[in-house]
C-alpha cells in the first residue's frame, strides 16, 4: 500500500514539475509578444506624431453648396402707376465655406 502510495505521489510531483515548466515557457512567450507589441505601438506613436507635424494640426473643411430657385415677382411704379410682374425669376447661389479649429479655444469659419 505505501508503495502505490508513493509512487502515485511521485507520479503527481512529477507531472505537477512538467505543468510548471510548460507553465514557465508560455509564461516566458508571452512576455516575448508583449515586448514585441510593445514596440510596434511606439512605431506607430512615432508615425503618428509625424504626421501630426506634418499636418500641423489644421485641418481646414471645406463646403460647397449651389443653391437653384425660381420666384415670382410683381410690383408697382410709383412714378407711372404701372405694374410689373415676372413669373420666372431664376436665381442661382453659389456658397463657399471653410472652416478650421487650430487650437482649442479659437475657431474661424
Amino acid at each position: 500500500m505505501n508503495k502505490v502510495l508513493s509512487l502515485s505521489l511521485s507520479a503527481l510531483l512529477g507531472s505537477s514539475l512538467m505543468g510548471s515548466d510548460d507553465t514557465q515557457t508560455q509564461i516566458d512567450e508571452l512576455k516575448a509578444e508583449v515586448k514585441k507589441l510593445k514596440k510596434i505601438q511606439n512605431y506607430t506613436n512615432k508615425s503618428l506624431s509625424k504626421v501630426k507635424a506634418h499636418g500641423a494640426n489644421d485641418n481646414i473643411k471645406y463646403g460647397l453648396e449651389f443653391r437653384n430657385a425660381v420666384d415670382m415677382i410683381e410690383y408697382k411704379d410709383n412714378d407711372s402707376g404701372e405694374t410689373y410682374k415676372n413669373d420666372n425669376l431664376l436665381t442661382s447661389r453659389l456658397f463657399l465655406t471653410m472652416a478650421s479649429t487650430p487650437m482649442k479655444g479659437l475657431m474661424f469659419k
